[in-house]
């Protein structure tokens, strides 16, 4: 597939490919992938890992977090549904931590992402984050702990390692978090951002 020829994107590997017709030319594709040995998406991830241990690995993953989504945003990939169970992590056998993006069947490639589209996608990501901690806090209060405790300096934190995972973007990248912040409504997080930037280590 094309999007598995894009380097430095993860992803599983697709085998087959099931088309089915829906009426004259439109058809429905399922996708077969290539399952990835102990890999988990992030929802299992955090709901089978302690809050002690959530803790502790919390810095390696964002780090390696941040570096896949820019490599696919730097790859030209818009991902179409870009949320906590469509990343898969895993620990590889010397104890570091791997991250790979899955369902990209729908996803669009164009040879340069816009900053637009950039933050279209993290902040679809954040929203997964927040639907999950506001789901858990009515069901799960263990699942509620290991939520709340991925903080706004933890964002914070995965933003900064966005931008200083490959070449320098556009310088107008604030304004952008300002306009998103006004568009959706969200002002959890983004806005701060360029605030604490310069400070996160």
């Amino acid at each position: 597939m094309k999007l598995r020829s894009k380097k430095n994107v993860p992803s599983a590997e697709v085998v087959a490919i099931i088309k089915r017709r829906l009426w004259g030319s439109f058809y429905k594709a399922d996708f077969v992938s290539r399952e990835i040995p102990d890999a988990v998406d992030l929802i299992q991830f955090i709901t089978e890992s302690s809050l002690r241990s959530l803790q502790r690995c919390k810095k390696p993953i964002i780090h390696v977090l941040a570096g896949l989504l820019r490599n696919m945003h730097d790859a030209g990939i818009f991902h179409a549904d870009l949320h906590l169970k469509n990343i898969l992590v895993k620990h590889d056998r010397n104890g570091e931590f791997r991250a790979y993006i899955i369902d990209l069947d729908k996803s669009v490639v164009t040879e340069k992402l816009s900053i637009d589209r950039r933050m279209k996608n993290l902040l679809r990501l954040d929203r997964s984050v927040e639907k999950l901690r506001w789901l858990s806090g009515k069901t799960d209060t263990s699942l509620n702990q290991k939520t709340g405790s991925i903080s706004t300096i933890d964002k914070i934190r995965f933003f900064k390692s966005y931008m200083l995972s490959g070449a320098a973007l556009d310088k107008d990248w604030k304004k952008y978090i300002h306009q998103h912040h006004t568009r959706h409504d969200i002002h959890k997080f983004w806005w701060r951002i360029s605030r604490y930037f310069t400070i996160i280590p």
